[in-house]
């Protein structure tokens, strides 16, 4: 869930570049570094509870035709389930084609590891997915649409001494969300303070998993200027609740893009 979710703010969250401003060949936008540091707590009734921090890194490449972007992300967590540690590391590599300045679609690949040596465990997974984004400006106000479909399967038959790692998990993402800023009438030098809302819901299909279903709803601040055809949001700062079947969580976020 957590691959899915990656690729997902990562397909929303690039910056909006224009093609009809000054044309598709007006030259590239300025690329971002791109940072991210995460803390959630969740868990199921009476089962388990789970602490987790993550840090992100990765950019935006735009090229020279503005249709055409590379977005690059490498994000790892540590996450405490009750007194147990483990770590997760999950790259990934997208491909961003903007058919309009209203619509673009993202293609992502990604593979992850995790393990914890208390509970000696290990895995691997790899997965790929496809997130269409339709955006609009309605005065000041900006909404936005996203839906994301994809496949993700475990690395099987990895060999540790005498053990054979094999967990068999192969799953169809389904996620689709809504987001809608606007601005608060506040400037911090050049860079515009806007609101933000938004909501998702995400529907895992396939090999049975303890959480096949959970939605997301949240608030959050940015720091935004437009300049040379794009927006870019250099400060993010948001908090979101999840819930699902017996569970119900937080996750809060801090981002910066340079």
């Amino acid at each position: 869930s957590r691959m899915f979710m990656a690729d997902f703010d990562r397909a929303i969250g690039t910056p909006r570049v224009s093609l009809s401003e000054n044309g598709a060949d007006a030259g590239k936008v300025p690329g971002t570094f791109n940072v991210d540091l995460t803390y959630g707590s969740w868990g199921a009734d009476d089962t388990f509870d789970v602490q987790s921090v993550g840090l992100s890194l990765g950019g935006v490449i735009h090229f020279q035709n503005r249709h055409w972007a590379m977005l690059i992300d490498w994000p790892s967590m540590g996450t405490w389930t009750e007194n147990a540690e483990s770590v997760f590391t999950y790259p990934g590599l997208g491909v961003q084609y903007r058919v309009t300045d209203w619509w673009h679609l993202t293609a992502f690949a990604r593979a992850g590891i995790a393990g914890s040596i208390k509970v000696g465990a290990l895995g691997g997974i790899y997965g790929a997915t496809l997130t269409s984004y339709l955006h609009k400006d309605f005065g000041n106000l900006a909404v936005g649409w996203g839906l994301m479909g994809g496949f993700e399967h475990t690395i099987d038959g990895i060999e540790i001494d005498d053990y054979d790692v094999t967990y068999g998990l192969l799953n169809y993402p389904l996620r689709t969300g809504v987001d809608i800023s606007g601005p608060l009438g506040l400037r911090l030098g050049r860079k515009q303070v806007a609101w933000a809302l938004y909501g998702n819901y995400t529907h895992i299909f396939g090999s049975d998993l303890f959480l096949q279903d959970f939605s997301e709803v949240g608030v959050g601040f940015h720091l935004r200027t437009e300049q040379q055809g794009s927006r870019v949001n250099w400060m993010r700062l948001e908090a979101g609740y999840l819930f699902g079947n017996d569970y119900q969580g937080l996750s809060t976020r801090l981002s910066f893009a340079f």
